[in-house]
């Protein structure tokens, strides 16, 4: 039994190498000149705006008689936009309002997926005005646009959840009305038996059906033949964000040339090289206590890179940015710095001439409560920096309105992808520093031809 607790350490290091190798490297095969991915390894890497290639597109409002342009409106549908795009995946962009010429300057990543002509699908989702209207017929006039009489709108809507219908389970979305569209809603059904009641999203219809009686819970469903659970979830998300001032329109996606196309790379292969010195340094000054850190920072880089990619499948891939790399530096500082402050407890253990087991277990004494507590600090500061700085999906209202009382203002994704990789990378720091690395001491350490102090960072002439 104990010679097969002490395999368990080559066991870990084994497979902590085998994910490094396949987070860092990928999986790719080919057939003919055609690449196929199956892990996607560092330079499948998504860059961010400040890394890689870029398009820029400038939204201008449509005409609109009832509403006045204005900078107020501008950023209110800045916001809005930011808000849809971030619900695409887009968690790195610039959103700048151009108060002089009245539109938006709006600069997204061109990597990846996301070429041109995907953006051109996604900017026509996210460029329409957003107003929701409910309808009596569905009637149409020769543009397209709905003629029916609107019986509620946006501005009586509380709220939107993607789900399923009850009957035969399709996607669909549920609409929930405040008191006054739930009283409107209500007198209007009462009148429609067996007329059509049809939903729209600005001029274009998203389901329609006969009414049987009349709806008195204040909800209306929207379901069609070809609605799927991403989509029913991708509408309630807009509807909830709530309509803009205006619809947009944009004449052409520019693509800009970046001379920092592959920073990325070159970014990486530094850090690389910085690893691999620090794993020599900690080998070298703590033996095989450095060993286990430098296998620790090993896995803990290889979630960092994971976390970016769609390693995962139930991961989508995220941008990479130069403050999302300066995280991954950071947390591997974090693993490093909590590595050194174990293996000096176990070698300055030696010195009291305690016996080896002792000195092993009063150097993994008190790690737990004391990686807790930068834990727990660094993650809350991480939370809300995304409460502050992030994407419309994780900002705190209340949080966001002490902001603006204190004339603080704060938005963008420049220090968004830092503050996402620090919250849920630290999570991954518990599991390396708390679980892994302290296995890996255990079972290392209680293999009989390593039970020598030397061997941890100790003196040749200390007494067991």
């Amino acid at each position: 039994m104990k010679k097969a607790k002490g395999l368990v350490f080559f066991v870990i290091a084994l497979l902590i190498l085998g994910l490094a190798y396949t987070a860092f490297f990928g999986v790719y095969t080919w057939y003919g000149a055609t690449e196929n991915t199956i892990i996607r390894g560092v330079k499948s890497l998504l860059t961010g705006i400040d890394l890689g290639q870029t398009a820029q597109v400038i939204p201008t409002p449509e005409a609109d008689d009832e509403t006045e342009t204005t900078a107020e409106n501008l950023t209110t549908d800045r916001d809005i936009i930011e808000g849809r795009l971030s619900n695409l995946g887009y968690t790195s962009l610039d959103l700048e309002v151009d108060v002089t010429n009245n539109q938006i300057v709006l600069t997204l990543p061109l990597t990846g997926d996301y070429e041109v002509y995907q953006i051109k699908s996604d900017l026509e989702s996210v460029c329409g005005k957003g107003y929701l209207t409910v309808r009596n017929g569905d009637d149409t006039d020769d543009n397209g646009s709905p003629t029916g009489d609107i019986i509620v709108s946006s501005d009586d809507v509380l709220g939107a959840l993607a789900g399923r219908t009850t009957s035969d389970q399709e996607p669909a979305i549920q609409v929930v009305l405040d008191d006054d569209g739930t009283s409107a809603l209500y007198s209007a059904t009462y009148q429609m038996s067996d007329d059509t009641l049809s939903i729209w999203m600005d001029d274009t219809e998203l389901t329609a059906y006969t009414i049987d009686e009349a709806i008195s819970n204040g909800r209306v469903v929207i379901t069609n033949d070809s609605l799927t659970m991403d989509d029913a979830s991708a509408m309630a998300y807009k509807i909830n964000l709530g309509p803009m001032s205006f619809g947009f329109t944009y004449d052409n996606i520019v693509e800009l040339s970046s001379a920092s196309a592959s920073n990325l790379q070159n970014i990486l292969l530094v850090i690389g090289c910085a690893l691999a010195l620090i794993c020599i340094l900690l080998i070298l000054a703590y033996r095989l206590s450095g060993v286990i850190i430098s296998l620790a920072l090993i896995l803990e880089s290889a979630f960092s890179v994971i976390m970016f990619t769609s390693y995962f499948p139930v991961f989508s891939p995220k941008y990479v940015t130069i403050s999302g790399v300066f995280g991954m530096v950071l947390l591997g500082l974090i693993t490093v710095s909590l590595g050194i402050w174990q293996a000096e407890r176990i070698k300055h253990g030696f010195s009291d001439k305690t016996s080896f087991d002792t000195t092993i277990k009063g150097g993994l004494k008190g790690m737990s409560a004391a990686a807790a507590d930068g834990f727990i600090v660094v993650g809350i500061t991480a939370f809300f920096t995304i409460a502050a700085f992030g994407t419309s999906n994780y900002h705190l209202d209340w949080f966001q309105s002490i902001l603006e009382w204190m004339n603080v203002v704060p938005g963008g994704y420049s220090i968004y992808p830092l503050a996402f990789i620090l919250l849920y990378g630290l999570l991954i720091d518990m599991l390396v520093v708390l679980l892994v690395q302290r296995a890996m001491t255990n079972t290392l350490s209680s293999i009989n031809a390593f039970k020598k102090p030397f061997l941890f960072g100790g003196k040749k002439d200390v007494v067991l």
